[in-house]
Formats: structure tokens, sequence, C-alpha cells
């Protein structure tokens, strides 16, 4: 993977150099990308945000917002779906993504809340 001032982020074949997927969400420049353990997901960092991807598509699910200035990393801890963001405001963030799992636990999380809604 690599990112650019250009504002996206681009997934390559490592094979083949082939270009497979080019992410595009983000407003300013990416400065780092970084794949989740099970290869699902990925997380982009640029000013102020990182964006959440996922990796078979593409597609942007949703931005993780809460800093004040550039993010200068982000990237998925081993274990239990959490996302880590570093800041040049000097902070650091950690977030739980409730998504990052396998259809079956979507799926289970998602009959969890509807069961809780009757």
């Amino acid at each position: 993977m690599t990112v650019s001032d250009d504002h996206t982020g681009r997934v390559w074949n490592a094979r083949t150099g082939r270009l497979l997927r080019v992410l595009v969400g983000h407003s300013l420049p990416v400065s780092t990308v970084s794949y989740s353990p099970d290869g699902h997901w990925i997380v982009t960092a640029s000013y102020f945000a990182a964006g959440l991807w996922n990796a078979g598509t593409g597609q942007l699910v949703s931005y993780l917002v809460g800093h004040t200035a550039k993010l200068t990393g982000a990237s998925f801890s081993p274990v239990d779906n959490w996302i880590l963001t570093g800041s040049e405001d000097g902070t650091a963030r950690v977030y739980h993504c409730v998504i990052c799992q396998p259809l079956s636990g979507l799926e289970a999380t998602a009959k969890a809340r509807l069961r809780a809604l009757r």
C-alpha cells in the first residue's frame, strides 16, 4: 500500500505490481496506511481524521475524528479490533472498531442490537 499528497491511498498487488484500488475520500494528503490483522480492513491517516476502508471493495466506511492537528499515524492493534491514531496535537486516540470483524460477528452484533430494541 502507498499514500500520497493527492489525498489518496493505493493498494497494489505485491507480486505483480498491479494497482488494485485507489482509496478516495480524504480532502487532504494521506500520511500513513495500515491493514487490519485479518486483512479485511484498511485505516488511513490524513489531517484531522483517519479513514476506515473495506479492503475488499476499497469503499470508505467511516471517518475517525477527534484530533485537532495532522495525524502522524494510524494502525490496528494486533488483537481485539482497536484502531490507534497519533497526531501533531500531542494526543493519541484509541477507537474500538465494532464492525472490524468477520461477517458472522457483524450479524451477531446486529441481532443482539435488534433484540435489545424489542
